[in-house]
């Protein structure tokens, strides 16, 4: 069953449905706030909407960053796990 959350973004409140715990969902609304703030810091003039979309870019960017680093950091995984079987091998065949 759905709860329904109340959250504030950028100055709004909005409820929010969702199977997902209050707590969690707070914290999601949170990271948005905060990301919504610093990409209004020094512009004026700009509706809401231009910053919660530029404020969904800058989360996008930030979640396909993650995504490579986490990439680079298990292929890094797989060749030192490569290298340690390689010595295990030979050293076991000594």
């Amino acid at each position: 069953m759905a709860n329904e959350i109340t959250v504030d973004l950028a100055g709004q409140s909005l409820t929010i449905r969702s199977e997902e715990d209050g707590e969690y969902v707070r914290k999601l609304a949170a990271v948005v706030d905060r990301k919504i703030r610093e990409v209004s810091k020094g512009q004026q003039g700009v509706t809401t909407l231009t910053l919660a979309l530029t404020a969904a870019m800058a989360i996008a960017d930030d979640l396909e960053k993650l995504k490579e680093a986490g990439k680079a950091t298990d292929g890094e995984i797989d060749r030192v796990s490569s290298r340690i079987e390689a010595e295990l091998e030979q050293t076991g065949s000594d």
